[in-house]
């Protein structure tokens, strides 16, 4: 408590504008530049995600493909079985 109280009292002594600033890039928290970076690389991560999902996605059914016409393949050369 005794912590928390001196926290409290450190804090309201300084002014509010030198609270979010960062000693070497300036007011980080409240600029415009910040909040638009921040949006900017929330949208990069879900532009990757979907992207690995995608890629994800379309490599079993390709890998799936392969495997059917491995199959085939094979079913053909040893004259045993049919192909789908």
């Amino acid at each position: 408590m005794l912590l928390v109280r001196v926290v409290r009292e450190h804090f309201s002594k300084i002014k509010s504008s030198e609270k979010m600033r960062c000693p070497h890039r300036g007011n980080l928290i409240t600029s415009e530049e910040a909040v638009t970076a921040i949006e900017y690389a929330l949208l990069g991560a879900l532009i990757a995600v979907v992207i690995v999902s995608a890629v994800t996605l379309v490599g079993s059914k390709t890998l799936d493909l392969w495997g059917l016409v491995s199959r085939c393949v094979e079913a053909a050369a040893s004259g045993v079985g049919s192909c789908p």
